[in-house]
């Protein structure tokens, strides 16, 4: 498995986009970021990027019922959903971690922000958050 995982963001659920977004800005830590477009009509969730300092944070609030996030929302509230790494083989590291027998929650590669392609592996018997893995084109 490659060791050279880079940081890619931190993906936080809210009720709020907009209010979230703003209260980042007002207190003068986040830099505005922009809005991910989902291909999915009507889109199942809202997605915005801040930056803080070099960290971009995701704020996801979900837009529908079946969303997965809001399954998150209505069980543990708002906060912490996952925290994704940009890798270089995204194909080569789902097999490592499957013959390791990580459960992988999002069977990809499906596609993610921008363009990339990303997975999620079940990681929260530990801290209870998810590890994302993606790769940009």
């Amino acid at each position: 498995m490659s060791k050279n995982w880079k940081l890619h963001h931190i993906a936080i659920v809210v009720r709020d986009i907009d209010k979230a977004v703003e209260y980042y800005k007002s207190i003068g830590i986040a830099v505005d970021g922009r809005e991910v477009e989902f291909p999915e009509k009507p889109p199942r969730e809202r997605a915005h990027f801040v930056q803080i300092g070099p960290t971009p944070i995701e704020f996801i609030q979900p837009l529908r019922k079946d969303s997965m996030f809001q399954r998150f929302l209505d069980t543990k509230g708002e906060g912490l959903n996952h925290i994704a790494f940009a890798v270089e083989d995204l194909d080569a590291e789902l097999k490592e971690l499957k013959d390791k027998g990580v459960n992988i929650i999002i069977h990809a590669p499906a596609p993610a922000a921008f363009g990339a392609m990303a997975a999620h592996m079940d990681t929260r018997r530990v801290a209870d958050v998810a590890i994302q893995l993606i790769q940009e084109e």
